[in-house]
């Protein structure tokens, strides 16, 4: 089918097997955890929330028969899961990567994947993984991704703006999430 011409990577038979996935995208402490906790109706393994910079890992929260946790360097080789593409970054990102299992209803039609916050500093070399590779990896395979604001970290870095270049390249799959004001404001182009 070509696919390598539109996507970095052609996708194997566990992704398109998979159940749909949304990801989450936006600064620290802007709401994505909260928000896959709203609508799951449940914590989730490896879920922590607050003012602080908190999640620093790339989750994805998927149905099981029970609550558990898929260490990253499992969860890239497991053929059952749509993630081995991913096994070929470095072992810092599978540090930095689960899945969380839970028997929830949502997750028996969706998968959610909570990333790690984006960062306010330009150092690009401060996680130890190529970050922006792999976003661009789960925003090409994700059906819908959801952009987090908080109204107060108006900053752009140059990593944030480096991942909102890969949203723009795949614009017919987002939503705009404007957080923490009296109302929530989610935007669909």
């Amino acid at each position: 089918f070509k696919m390598e011409k539109f996507l970095s990577s052609p996708w194997d038979e566990s992704e398109l097997t998979s159940k749909p996935m949304v990801v989450l995208v936006g600064q620290y402490s802007t709401g994505k955890t909260t928000f896959i906790q709203h609508l799951i109706g449940e914590t989730f393994d490896g879920a922590i929330t607050g003012e602080v910079p908190t999640t620093d890992r790339f989750i994805a929260v998927m149905h099981g028969l029970q609550k558990s946790v898929i260490k990253g360097e499992i969860a890239v080789h497991a053929e059952s899961l749509p993630f081995r593409q991913l096994s070929n970054e470095p072992e810092e990102f599978f540090k930095r990567f689960q899945v969380s299992t839970v028997n929830n209803k949502v997750l028996q039609h969706l998968t959610f994947v909570d990333t790690p916050g984006v960062l306010a500093t330009n150092d690009e070399n401060s996680r130890g993984y190529n970050y922006i590779n792999v976003m661009k990896w789960f925003i090409e395979r994700a059906q819908l991704v959801v952009v987090f604001f908080d109204p107060q970290k108006l900053d752009f870095s140059t990593e944030f703006k480096q991942v909102l270049a890969i949203c723009n390249e795949n614009k017919s799959k987002l939503m705009f999430a404007l957080n923490k004001v009296s109302v929530l404001f989610i935007i669909i182009l």
